[in-house]
């Protein structure tokens, strides 16, 4: 399978093309932490991230390196329980100009922890992402979690396909002529005779007027969706089936004008 480029106005991973080191896309100026209430993660995977809430991001000069903050489900009297703390983190290891593993970690010892080993590969053509594989030692090799990019000819994410357990999940990608995106069509077939098992809808709007800072963090999956416009949405619609879900934000700003995402 092969894939065209994706512009680094677009891009939600990217290698830059003129540098030697290969690094994702640089952020300008560097965001250094993520407030929890502008992620949204609407991929299905068999294991779920523990990653989660406020995120808070180290470098090696240009380069993400490392992302902490997460969730942990630990044992209590009432059953399990989750907290949240900077002790469990991803780390990212830069492998070759095309592959990129990204694996959760923490740091608790004392603690009953219910979790799995949380192992993410990005792999990039031509400097850009091709696909990605979520890890699970537990599923057979041929239900293996794989999600293909597909762009379109002005360089914007048109589609991805992703081969998960029994389902084949298709998401269209829709963008205004700004470069914002405004619609993801989602389509889940089953694998063993192609009819559909459901449908999605999401909507994004009132886009603001100011650079995207989020563009080089699109290698997290509840990042993702803002990595991918130019501007800044403030209303997100889910909907699947009769269940949808709308959210929206006030975004702050610096005294730039730079929206400020860790507010």
């Amino acid at each position: 399978m092969r894939f065209t480029s994706l512009a680094v106005i677009t891009c939600c991973v990217f290698i830059s093309s003129c540098s030697k080191r290969e690094a994702p896309e640089p952020l300008s100026p560097k965001v250094m932490s993520v407030n929890g209430q502008y992620l949204i993660d609407k991929e299905e995977h068999r294991l779920r991230p523990v990653v989660g809430g406020t995120a808070h991001f180290n470098y090696d000069g240009e380069r993400v390196t490392k992302r902490l903050g997460g969730y942990i489900t630990i044992s209590s009297a009432g059953g399990p329980s989750g907290f949240y703390t900077t002790d469990i983190y991803d780390t990212l290891q830069y492998h070759s100009p095309n592959r990129i593993t990204i694996t959760t970690k923490e740091r608790i010892k004392d603690a009953d922890i219910f979790s799995t080993d949380f192992k993410r590969e990005i792999t990039l053509e031509k400097g850009l992402v091709a696909k990605k594989i979520t890890y699970d030692e537990n599923t057979p090799h041929q239900y293996s979690d794989t999600i293909y990019y597909h762009y379109d000819s002005q360089k914007r994410l048109k589609k991805t396909v992703q081969y998960y357990r029994w389902n084949i999940i298709t998401r269209e990608y829709l963008f205004d002529s700004k470069g914002n995106l405004q619609k993801i069509e989602g389509t889940a077939r089953y694998r063993d005779n192609g009819s559909i098992s459901y449908t999605t809808e999401e909507r994004f709007g009132s886009y603001d007027d100011k650079p995207n800072p989020l563009k080089g963090l699109g290698m997290w999956q509840d990042l993702f969706y803002r990595t991918l416009s130019t501007n800044n949405f403030t209303t997100y619609t889910f909907k699947r089936g009769r269940d949808i879900e709308g959210l929206s934000w006030v975004l702050q700003y610096d005294a730039e004008g730079n929206v400020d995402f860790s507010k």
